[in-house]
């Protein structure tokens, strides 16, 4: 299957800086290698991201100010101690000013038990990493998509036919899609096969066939909610049915064919189940 973070179709990706204090860069290192697994999301950590001979003061200025999201690391060493990280958080509280108070920019983020001084972050809802950082992280991620849905819903509801099918990247006007040449105008599709662009479930868009056997057949596809390139899989045992005029309706032959069906259906529909078990499992690279 696709693996989910494989590609975002929009190019505005996400700047999230994240802001800690040195004795809290372990934790910062794993927050940055968990959020740079989403593609459409660019983490900056002063560490990772600053290269030799630049103006480290400058450059972290110039990323808070052109970040989408400003992520602050809160622990008892962070709120204590004197330093630049205090600076940080500073230009981003006065930068917040100029966001409506419905947007999010700053993001507080606890380490422990600490009871942030500053009136204007003890104001913004904050999320605990120490008391499960899976969770923690999951509400991070929620908040960052929440905004990358917002700022693409009209572009994705509107543009949908500029989405080219073959690699769900956004092609723009063009009738050949300049990433990997597929032509939609000129490509023929089996009738056995789900219409291209067919939104299933009010979220996900059909793409072009990927593989097919005997049965099952799956798809590139879009999920327009999450943004994100996937794999669709469809039980369609070509054996024991097939599909309607409409390209959607599948019917069974007649016979032991229809007992084949319907035992082969619930078969996939227990394999689906089984799968979705496993998907916070950490051990396992999760696909979607």
């Amino acid at each position: 299957m696709e693996n989910e973070n494989t590609y975002t179709p929009f190019s505005n990706d996400l700047k999230v800086f994240i802001s800690y204090a040195s004795e809290d860069k372990e934790l910062a290192m794993k927050l940055f290698s968990d959020l740079k697994k989403h593609n459409n999301i660019t983490p900056w950590l002063d560490s990772e991201s600053i290269i030799v001979g630049q103006n480290w003061k400058n450059m972290i200025i110039n990323e808070i100010k052109n970040s989408s999201y400003f992520l602050a690391l809160l622990s008892s060493s962070s709120i204590t101690k004197n330093g630049f990280v205090q600076k940080e958080l500073k230009i981003a509280l006065d930068y917040l000013e100029e966001y409506s108070q419905n947007e999010i920019f700053i993001i507080p983020v606890r380490l422990d038990e600490c009871d942030p001084t500053d009136e204007r972050i003890k104001n913004i809802h904050w999320v605990d990493l120490f008391q499960s950082y899976q969770d923690g992280l999951n509400k991070i991620l929620q908040a960052i998509q929440l905004k990358a849905h917002n700022d693409n819903y009209e572009q994705t509801s509107d543009q949908s036919f500029n989405i080219c099918i073959g690699c769900i990247k956004n092609k723009g006007n063009s009738i050949v899609c300049k990433y990997c040449g597929y032509d939609e105008n000129n490509t023929f599709y089996h009738p056995s096969h789900l219409k291209p662009r067919k939104i299933l479930n009010k979220r996900y868009m059909i793409g072009k066939v990927i593989g097919q056997g005997a049965f099952g057949i799956t798809y590139i596809g879009l999920d327009k909610v999450l943004l994100k390139k996937v794999a669709i899989k469809e039980y369609f045992p070509s054996t024991f049915g097939t599909r309607d005029f409409n390209r959607l309706t599948v019917t069974c032959y007649d016979g032991d064919a229809k007992n084949y069906y319907k035992k082969g259906l619930k078969s996939f529909i227990g394999e689906s189940k089984l799968i979705a078990k496993f998907s916070k499992n950490p051990y396992i690279q999760r696909s979607r």
